[in-house]
């Protein structure tokens, strides 16, 4: 069963890419590790958490 599904997400600030899109699906038992940057990751949990719209990529039925 997937818990967490994400599919080419990427983020953009004004003309520089934060992260170019990336996809990744998460099983309910996996254990997984995202290793980022320090912008990239408070990116990341601020569009999971609701704090930044996200336009494209995130798949909100899992």
């Amino acid at each position: 069963m997937t818990i967490l599904k994400i599919k080419n997400l990427e983020e953009h600030d004004e003309h520089t890419v934060v992260f170019p899109p990336f996809s990744l699906e998460v099983s309910a038992g996996e254990v997984i590790a995202v290793h980022t940057n320090t912008n990239v990751r408070t990116v990341l949990l601020k569009m999971f958490m609701g704090g930044i719209t996200i336009s494209n990529g995130w798949d909100m039925d899992t």
